[in-house]
């Protein structure tokens, strides 16, 4: 591999640096649905695009603004409030337009970069240094379009030798990415059999259905494990053959469910369940508290630990570890000590972005909150955390959470709130097999989280050290790295 490297001036490689702008400044409007729009908080820390913060515009509205529309393979960079985030823009949410925070920047064919290694050149410190020194603060902090274009990137002079770093450095993005896929996959799995079993009933309805139609207690049962499993008869009966131990157990879950509802606060619900309060099951409802500034000021301990806010709750529960504060462990523990996280404590958004759910692990151990985030430590952990983790997301919940929020400076919700969350809890034996199923899934949604997390450190650890010349990508195919001497630049 050649040892030779060499810093390219951005300006000199690209066809267009360039921004967008707001359409309602140029006669455009937004709209429910259309063209992507992409905004600073549609780019995720990570170089995702979050496609739950994509905005909206129609044709029209994008042919105003034409001179922003995102190609296939741009790479978008935030220039104003939080300034830095990059993205290498997939096709797949093409058509796409932006405005005046996101810089658009696009190589020439025939640039000497490769556009995913410039994407991650971009995200490295070296290039967040640079960017912070010429940073200008006015209303909002902004970086400009000349300050992009004289931006110099240090890479190898050969570009196949780029491609090769930024093979590897994608292969882990792309790894964390699938983890990302998989738990979306997992949650919707989690949330389909809660929706079954404890929302619409599903097994129980199936039972009176049959029954109803003049069919006997073996027709019921039969009706109830096709309503579990998703399975026709013939199905079954194969499964019965094949897999008689799935069968079995099957049989025995569906038999937990009865055939007949009753009446209760939440309407019919299954005959021999009960409703109680989320207080109820557990030891304490509370939330966290901001230390104040003289006590921060006043500490001399070295010891820290992670401070949680709203803003580090992903929708999908997780709890992203980039970017987290910290405080003094002393503060923690003689100010805050009444919100001090334990292991399998659940998280629950209680002001401004209200409703988000995540459930504290072994790593966050003592770690700490401020007032926006509740905490919910229930008595019989084991037993009813999977449970709780999905009524707490459910659509019931949820609405009725912010159908009690309150406005002012920001929405709030409150503790009491929380408290008279009703939960339905079914027999003990279902309430067992519910939970084993449903904390299966949530063990893999963390195991994946885990590996995405040591998949970000080891990209992180890796890029500044490829990106400069430290460790060199020695295999043909870009998979193994070797240490040598620091690229002289």
């Amino acid at each position: 591999m050649s040892s030779k490297w060499r810093k390219f001036r951005l300006e000199e490689q690209c066809e267009r640096v360039t921004k967008g702008t707001t359409p309602t400044t140029v006669g455009g409007r937004f709209t429910e649905s259309g063209i992507n729009f992409i905004k600073v908080e549609s780019i995720g820390n990570d170089g995702q695009i979050q496609e739950d913060k994509l905005a909206a515009i129609d044709t029209e509205t994008d042919e105003l603004l034409k001179r922003s529309r995102i190609l296939s393979g741009d790479i978008l960079f935030t220039i104003a409030g939080t300034i830095g985030r990059v993205s290498l823009f997939p096709e797949k949410l093409l058509p796409a337009n932006t405005n005046q925070a996101v810089a658009i920047i696009r190589l020439e064919n025939n640039s000497e970069i490769d556009r995913t290694y410039l994407y991650y050149a971009l995200r490295s410190e070296v290039t967040k240094n640079t960017v912070a020194a010429g940073v200008v603060q006015a209303v909002q902090a902004n970086f400009s379009l000349g300050s992009i274009k004289k931006l110099e990137i240090q890479a190898p002079s050969s570009i196949d030798e780029q491609r090769k770093i930024a093979k590897n450095l994608k292969a882990l993005d792309d790894k964390i990415q699938l983890n990302h896929q998989i738990n979306q996959t997992l949650e919707q799995m989690a949330q389909a059999i809660f929706k079954s079993w404890f929302v619409d009933f599903e097994p129980v309805k199936a039972k009176i259905a049959a029954l109803e139609a003049g069919g006997s207690e073996e027709d019921a049962l039969l009706a109830a494990m096709q309503a579990i499993s998703g399975k026709g008869e013939a199905e079954l009966t194969r499964l019965q053959t094949e897999q008689p131990e799935q069968y079995a157990e099957l049989r025995a879950t569906a038999e937990l469910f009865p055939s007949a509802m009753q009446d209760s606060e939440l309407g019919e619900i299954p005959e021999g369940w009960g409703c109680t309060t989320l207080a109820n099951l557990c030891t304490t409802i509370t939330k966290g508290t901001t230390p104040k500034k003289s006590e921060l000021a006043a500490a001399t301990d070295d010891a820290v630990v992670y401070f949680i806010k709203v803003k580090d709750i992903t929708g999908t529960g997780e709890i992203i570890r980039e970017g987290l504060e910290v405080i003094p462990d002393s503060i923690s523990r003689k100010s805050l000590k009444r919100s001090i996280l334990k292991n399998g404590d659940l998280l629950f958004s209680i002001a401004g972005t209200i409703g988000r759910v995540a459930i504290v692990d072994a790593t966050l151990e003592d770690s700490n909150t401020n007032q926006a985030v509740g905490i919910i430590r229930l008595s019989e952990q084991e037993k009813h955390l999977a449970l709780v983790w999905q009524t707490l997301l459910s659509d019931r919940v949820q609405n009725e959470i912010r159908s009690k929020v309150v406005q002012g400076v920001q929405a709030n919700a409150s503790l009491k709130n929380l408290r008279d969350i009703q939960v339905i809890r079914p027999c003990e034996k279902l309430l067992y097999t519910a939970s084993s199923h449903l904390s299966a899934l949530l063990k893999e949604i963390s195991n994946n989280h885990a590996q995405s997390r040591n998949l970000t450190e080891l990209r992180d650890t890796l890029l500044p050290k490829l990106l400069s010349g430290e460790l060199s990508v020695t295999d043909p195919d870009g998979q193994q790295l070797t240490a040598v001497e620091p690229a002289n630049v």
